[in-house]
């Protein structure tokens, strides 16, 4: 699983908008494939920033 979580971002690399956008601007979302994690990011330039790896059923989601 861990293999999987570190190699999730590498397609982000080249299309870093493939991610949804969240509610916290300028942040994305990735699901780790068969995985129950997230990964959130910022695509900046040059490079992807990952925030956060979060597990899908836990209460991630920032608040208004």
């Amino acid at each position: 699983m861990l293999t999987r979580i570190e190699q999730a971002p590498l397609i982000l690399l080249d299309h870093p908008r493939l991610g949804e956008e969240t509610r916290r601007r300028g942040v994305r979302k990735w699901s780790v494939r068969n995985t129950p994690f997230i990964l959130l990011y910022v695509d900046r330039p040059e490079r992807v920033e990952i925030r956060r790896v979060v597990h899908a059923a836990s209460d991630w989601k920032p608040r208004t």
